[in-house]
This record gives C-alpha cells, sequence and structure tokens, in this order.
C-alpha cells in the first residue's frame, strides 16, 4: 500500500443533504445508525470515476472523507489526478491501494484499510464523516460489498451507503455487448446489476436518441436504480454521498448467493495493463504522432489509457486521459524546482501488444543519439540562405542564424495546438462504411464512426480550423497528403519491405515469432475495423493466416535461414 500525505484543516461548509436513514436487515440501531457511510465508485474503463471523485473533493461539503483509491496497474496515475485539490481540500485523506483490483487480489488489503481506519477513529485521532471507495474500471462491485456484511470488525466501523455505478453513454453498449470465455463475469453488467445509483456521463457524445435507448438498456439490467444523466461527471455531492441507496434484504432477493464468500471471480485474461514509467523528458510532436498512430491502429482494443508526461521544454506536466478513440490532454501542475521529472503512462485493454507499445514510447523520449537524429534530418544549416512564407502570398529572403531554437515566448513543448481554438470535420474514411466525426478544442480531440454513408451518397470529407495565426497552404497541403489517389496508393506499394510469396517471421506471442510467407499485400477482410488495412496477409507455416497492422520490424522481420 502507498500512503499520500495527510493533513488536516477545515473546509468551507455548504449545504447538506441529511441522510435517507434506510438501514440494512442486520443492523438497526437505536437512535439512528452511527457507523461511517462507505460510498462505492464503480463503473467500466474510462466512464469518468476519477472525475466525478475530484469534483467530490473540491465541492463545499463540510465533510471529512478518507478516500481509498485502487488502481489496475503497476503504475498509479490518479493519485497524480488527485494531488492539485487534495491540496486545496485537505481534509480528505487519500489512500492509494494499487497493483491489482480490489475485488480479487487486493481485497484483504482493502479490510486492513478499513480497520486501520476504524482504530483511528475510535482513539479520536481521526474524524470522518464518510468513506469513498474508487474501484478499477475491472473490478466487480459484489465481493467489495460482501466486505461490509463478513467482517464483524467492519461491519461494527463502517457502513456500505451506496454503490454508485458511473456509465459511458458513447462506449457502453459495446462493452455490455462483449462476450466473454466461459466462466468470466461480463464486469460492464456485474457493475450495473449492484448500482444504487447510476450516472450516465458523456451525454455530450452522444444524441439524444441514442441516450434513451442506452437508459432502456440499463433500466433492462436494473430497473431500481434511478438514472441521473451528466457530462463531465458534474452532479451534486447529496446524489452520490450519505443516501442510504443499499439495501442488504434487496440484493438477497436479487443474488441469494452474495454473502458467500467462497466464490471465485474471475477476469478476461485477454485484458491485462501495461504500465510504463521513465525518467526524464518526451518530445511532443513524436508522442502526438505515436499517440495518433497507436489510437487509430488498436484503439478499439484500447479501453483505457492516461498518463502524466514530462515534455522537453515544458515547464508543467502534460497530463491525458483516452478511452478507445477518444482523447483528451493538457499542459496541468507545474514541476517542483527539485522535482524529478518523469513520465507515468498506464495501457489497459484487450491484446495489448506490451513489446510494441514500450517500443512506440521509448521512440518518442528524449536521448542524445535521438536529438542529433533530429538535428541531422533537418534540410537547413546555420549559415543557408532561405526564404521563409511571411504572408499569405509573400516570401521573404533570409538567412539561417540557429538550429533546433526555442525561446520563452514559444508554447510548452512548441505544440502547434497551442494556436487552433477549435477543429471539427466529417471524414470519409477509405474502407469505412461510416463517416468518421470529430471535434477538437486546442489539444483536445475526440473522434468516432457515426453514420453510415449513404447508398448513392457523394463521399466528401469536410473540416474546419480555426485558430491564431493557421498556416492555411500547410494544413491543406498535410490534409491532401492524406488523401487517396493512385499515385499515393502505389508509393505505399512501393515503401513495403516485402511482396507476395517473401519468407518472413511473425510476431506471434510475448516473446514468440512464428515463421511464414506472405500471401497478400494491403490485406483487408470485413473482420478488421473499419478504415484498417494490413500491409501484410502471412500464412504460417502451421497453415494458419495472420496479418501485420504494421510494416514494422517488431511485428514482422525477414525470415532467418
Amino acid at each position: 500500500l502507498a500512503y499520500a500525505s495527510v493533513a488536516y484543516a477545515s473546509p468551507a461548509i455548504g449545504a447538506i443533504c441529511p441522510p435517507v436513514g434506510r438501514l440494512s436487515t442486520r443492523f438497526a440501531m437505536s437512535g439512528g445508525d452511527r457507523r461511517v457511510p462507505v460510498t462505492v465508485l464503480t463503473g467500466f474503463l474510462g466512464s469518468g470515476k476519477t472525475t466525478l471523485l475530484n469534483h467530490i473533493l473540491t465541492a463545499k461539503h463540510g465533510k471529512k472523507l478518507a478516500v481509498i483509491e485502487n488502481e489496475f496497474g503497476e503504475v498509479g496515475i490518479d493519485d497524480e489526478l488527485l494531488k492539485k485539490n487534495t491540496k486545496v481540500q485537505t481534509d480528505e485523506e487519500i489512500i492509494e491501494m494499487m497493483n491489482g483490483c480490489i475485488c480479487c487480489t487486493v481485497r484483504q488489503d482493502l479490510i486492513k484499510v478499513l480497520k486501520k481506519l476504524a482504530v483511528r477513529v475510535r482513539s479520536k485521532v481521526l474524524k470522518l464523516d464518510g468513506i469513498i471507495i474508487e474501484t478499477t474500471g475491472m473490478a466487480d462491485p459484489a465481493p467489495i460489498a460482501q466486505t461490509f456484511f463478513v467482517d464483524k470488525l467492519v461491519e461494527s466501523f463502517a457502513r456500505l451507503d451506496g454503490i454508485v455505478t458511473l456509465v459511458d453513454a458513447k462506449h457502453i453498449e459495446q462493452h455490455l455487448d462483449e462476450e466473454k470465455p466461459e466462466g468470466v463475469e461480463n464486469e460492464a453488467i456485474e457493475q450495473l446489476a449492484f448500482a444504487d445509483r447510476v450516472l450516465l456521463n458523456k451525454t455530450d457524445l452522444v444524441s439524444e436518441a441514442d441516450l434513451d435507448r442506452v437508459e432502456a438498456r440499463l433500466r433492462a439490467v436494473n430497473e431500481f436504480a434511478p438514472i441521473q444523466r451528466c457530462c463531465q461527471s458534474k452532479v451534486s455531492v447529496e446524489y452520490v454521498l450519505d443516501v442510504g441507496g443499499f439495501d442488504l434484504k434487496r440484493t438477497l432477493e436479487k443474488e441469494p448467493d452474495f454473502l458467500n464468500t467462497d466464490g471465485e471471480h474471475q477476469h478476461d485474461a485477454t485484458v491485462s495493463s501495461l504500465s510504463l514509467k521513465q525518467e526524464g523528458t518526451v518530445y511532443m510532436d513524436d508522442l502526438q504522432n505515436w499517440v495518433q498512430d497507436l489510437l487509430t491502429t488498436k484503439g478499439a482494443d484500447i479501453y483505457r489509457m492516461k498518463g502524466v508526461i514530462a515534455v522537453e521544454h515544458a515547464d508543467k506536466r502534460f497530463v491525458y486521459q483516452a478511452v478507445h478513440m477518444i482523447f483528451q490532454g493538457s499542459y496541468d501542475e507545474p514541476w517542483g524546482a527539485d522535482e524529478k521529472r518523469e513520465s507515468k503512462l498506464v495501457f489497459i485493454g484487450k491484446n495489448l501488444d506490451k513489446a510494441g507499445i514500450r517500443a512506440g514510447f521509448q521512440a518518442c523520449c528524449v536521448s542524445e543519439e535521438r536529438s542529433a537524429k533530429k538535428r541531422k534530418s533537418l534540410r537547413f544549416g546555420v549559415g543557408d540562405a532561405v526564404e521563409c512564407k511571411t504572408g499569405p502570398r509573400e516570401w521573404s529572403k533570409g538567412k539561417v542564424v540557429a538550429t533546433m531554437y526555442r525561446d520563452g515566448n514559444m508554447d510548452p513543448g512548441m505544440v502547434k495546438g497551442a494556436d487552433i481554438y477549435r477543429m471539427k470535420g466529417v471524414i470519409s474514411v477509405e474502407h469505412a462504411d461510416k463517416r468518421f466525426v470529430y471535434q477538437a478544442v486546442h489539444m483536445i480531440f475526440q473522434g468516432s464512426y457515426d453514420e453510415p454513408w449513404g447508398a448513392d451518397e457523394k463521399r466528401e470529407s469536410k473540416l474546419v480550423f480555426i485558430g491564431k495565426n493557421l498556416d492555411k497552404e500547410g494544413i491543406q497541403a498535410g490534409f491532401q497528403a492524406c488523401c487517396v489517389s493512385e499515385e499515393r496508393s502505389a508509393k505505399k506499394l512501393k515503401t513495403l519491405r516485402f511482396g507476395v510469396g517473401d519468407a518472413v517471421e511473425c510476431k506471434t506471442g510475448p516473446r514468440e515469432w512464428s515463421k511464414g510467407k506472405v500471401v497478400a499485400i494491403m490485406y483487408r477482410d470485413g473482420n478488421m475495423d473499419p478504415g484498417m488495412v494490413a500491409p501484410y496477409r502471412v500464412q504460417l507455416d502451421d497453415g494458419d493466416f495472420i496479418f501485420a497492422p504494421k510494416d514494422d520490424d517488431g511485428l514482422i522481420r525477414k525470415a532467418k535461414a
């Protein structure tokens, strides 16, 4: 367990909603239940749990809260996202539980933490008005709820007040529909089934018709829990804290084996996490290109990405998060004068190519070798005579006086996103039946496939850019370079390293390579994600067919003799 620093002060007191007062059938104490109420925040990966927790930490509610926070990975990120708010609202005690799922592998740690809190409260060292447990997105809430009924000390100290489930309106349906291996629970369904309150979040990303359809599906799973629509997890604190929502009798009627602790909880073995921690700084342009490529090719299988990045030439930490192909990032708190600069990243998804992700991030990290390579790729050197564009149709002659130049007036990390106030568009993607709709504000980008193109509808892309000092010709030229044409298709074919019939080796496991032969290039079939084309289809020596998603030596290489 990693404990964050604890401080105490008295926040401003706002309106507080009185508890509903509904007690479990096992405890009916005279004069009211004096045990500490516990709220469990659950919901699938990327649903907005940490955002809601930040709202609670900054709200003026006058409550002294303990926060128990769990992450599905070896590197903690959420503590960074909560840190600035715990500086402001110092009555909260943050206790981080990491590297495991709270419903199984670190469940005993949860019991130990609750018992330690009980000792401190009873000895009057600590006063608590409530406890909030934020689970990992892969957690089944049932075993967590059991904790408050099967351990006598915990049961006498704390009562389960309610399970609040956050739902990502944009992605919940695909997670509800996901087929799991035999014996493996669908966590998204379990989180809904045990909810006392449901927050239908990210409503700005879908239409009213979508919301009505999603709500109907949520009610089909849980007809009792009220559903509150919200955006960016913004709801009143009174809606989620001290609501008296958990009803043991109703739970036992629905799940007769609820108090049976012998049952095993199985996670989907194809879903895993990857945590990276890297000292030093990162080139922002390389990072942007890598993340864009990763989400474009693997976004459907990446349930969650989040991280804190130390960017070269930036005094502030760059904090980002992503759910599938929806990415948000911005510069946040400044680094301390003596603080070690390091980047922390967490990836959670299905069939993660961990070696490929590690290599991709490493290629973004600043080093003498990579800096030298960047300088070597420059077309001009100091003293070279050049012409620079100084107006819409104006070019001015001059001389290069410095390379890799930076001054204090430039944006952090020299990122173009700071000058682009707004981007939005509808894109006609090759090999995609649906239109790709995106929008961006500065560096916050959201995009997904939307309505299908009509059978006789003209395929065309429409893009709008609004910003300061826009390089209009550069933007137009950059987009043109993405457009499909015979010339560009021929160029793509020409850059491929292998041809049909070539003997190759393909990466088929973390440390496993299998030999085979290329049987098709620029391959696509109906099972691939929209817009995806594989450089190679390969028949392995054992007869199986696979495809290489990228022409990369880390995925496909020339067969060794």
